[in-house]
């Protein structure tokens, strides 16, 4: 039986070693899996930001556009209804209601949102 006490030993030494090499590998891999894990995450937030920043800069240009878009077309509206008038002065002719009125009609949808009629 000394015999196999002695082989038993080093063999149980081995299998300590292989043991710890083994933890240490699993401690490596959860590690890694972790620091992936974490730049997923990171790079997620980083997309969904891009995302939500894009989104808000379209809609200020949108806004921008559609308010340029509104001042022009008041003022094409200005102009037209001074060729149409005696003298050529919009002034008086174009009192509040016939201006939104007229606004309405031009832009239709994008006046306020309201459609052409009223």
């Amino acid at each position: 039986m000394t015999e196999h006490a002695g082989g038993g030993g080093e063999s149980f030494e081995t299998l300590k070693r292989l043991k710890d090499t083994e933890t240490a590998a699993d401690a490596g891999i959860a590690r890694l899996r972790r620091e992936v894990a974490a730049k997923i995450a990171a790079e997620k937030e980083r997309a969904e930001a891009y995302v939500v920043a894009s989104r808000t800069a379209a809609e200020s240009a949108r806004e921008a556009a559609l308010q340029r878009a509104r001042a022009d077309a008041d003022a094409e509206a200005a102009r037209i209804l001074a060729e149409g008038t005696p003298g050529g002065d919009a002034g008086p002719a174009l009192d509040a209601a016939r201006r939104a009125k007229l606004v309405r009609a031009v832009l239709g949808e994008y006046a306020g949102g309201k459609n052409g009629s009223g």
